[in-house]
């Protein structure tokens, strides 16, 4: 079940990274086109290529998780190298903790846009459904990090490539 699991967010990071990075690019250069060939810009592909890239980041996030590649201070491991899985398991309950509080806040900033009825100010699309990805991405995060925590204690290695 897990491989699954893992295989799906692997598939929705890695094509939801790819789409991001594609539209942006298509969008953004048929602007620069539209700009300076036809003196006619589009007031609309800067914000959608600026949601976009958020949700990248995310998408991204979640993939570092998967890769053991987030940005963290790793020398007490390698001075000391039997704390490794100890340090391992305390940076995913850490991580676990802020997943829940990322979770909640974003969940809450959702509920307040959808009360507001706010909309963003050039393709005006409820700010509640672009919100929404913090939710989302709390919840990537989190499962990245339980996948991760079964790694560690099935003393595989959790995708860090070495050297």
């Amino acid at each position: 079940m897990t491989r699954q699991i893992d295989k799906f967010l692997t598939v929705l990071e890695e094509y939801g990274i790819g789409m991001c990075m594609l539209v942006s690019l298509v969008i953004l250069v048929v602007n620069v086109i539209l700009r300076y060939l036809f003196h006619a810009s589009l007031s609309w592909p800067a914000e959608l290529s600026t949601y976009l890239m958020i949700l990248l980041v995310y998408l991204g996030s979640s993939a570092g998780i998967k890769h053991d590649s987030e940005l963290k201070v790793d020398f007490i491991v390698d001075i000391f190298p039997r704390t490794g899985k100890f340090f391992a398991v305390w940076l995913n309950i850490v991580r676990l903790a802020a997943c829940v509080i990322f979770f909640w806040a974003g969940i809450s900033v959702v509920q307040m846009e959808y009360a507001f009825s706010n909309v963003s100010p050039t393709l005006r699309l409820p700010l509640w459904i672009l919100f929404g990805v913090l939710p989302f991405a709390a919840v990537l995060f989190a499962v990245r990090t339980l996948l991760s925590f079964r790694e560690i204690f099935a003393d595989r290695p959790t995708g860090k490539q070495e050297g």
